[in-house]
């Protein structure tokens, strides 16, 4: 999971670099066992994305977190996107994570929040533990 997790926040910094807003997308699987990613999406702006808005216009109010645009019979695992400097989480992202965890909103197996970063390197924040990971560019393989 984290291998295609750091892979699809890579990707969305590779869009942020290319066109300059941040870029999110979410991480499921069918079996728990092979994770793939949905396409990046951007509501066009320099410091926020929402990946579960796939509308490419911010909107007025939060998109449902229960309603993650991922395909039916899948469960999400992760949410990824971009920052357009190298720093840590924001308090957003911390609270993201945790609030995507809540049983209400059905992501039983949602794992963290992962955030690539100009660098290379993609940072994870784990829900369950509160912890912080670094991969460096290029891991994990």
């Amino acid at each position: 999971m984290d291998k295609a997790a750091a892979a699809s926040a890579r990707a969305d910094q590779k869009l942020q670099k290319k066109n300059g807003g941040e870029y999110g997308s979410l991480v499921y699987s069918a079996d728990g066992k092979t994770f793939t990613y949905t396409t990046p999406v951007t509501q066009g702006q320099k410091t926020t994305v929402d990946p579960f808005n796939t509308t490419g216009v911010p909107q007025s109010k939060p998109v449902d977190l229960g309603n993650a645009p991922i395909p039916a019979g899948t469960q999400l695992y992760a949410e990824t996107h971009s920052h357009p400097e190298v720093s840590g989480f924001s308090g957003e992202d911390v609270q993201r994570a945790h609030d995507l965890t809540i049983p209400a909103f059905h992501h039983p197996d949602f794992q963290g929040e992962y955030v690539g970063l100009p660098n290379g390197s993609v940072i994870k924040y784990d829900p369950a533990t509160g912890k912080q990971y670094t991969f460096a560019p290029g891991q994990p393989q």
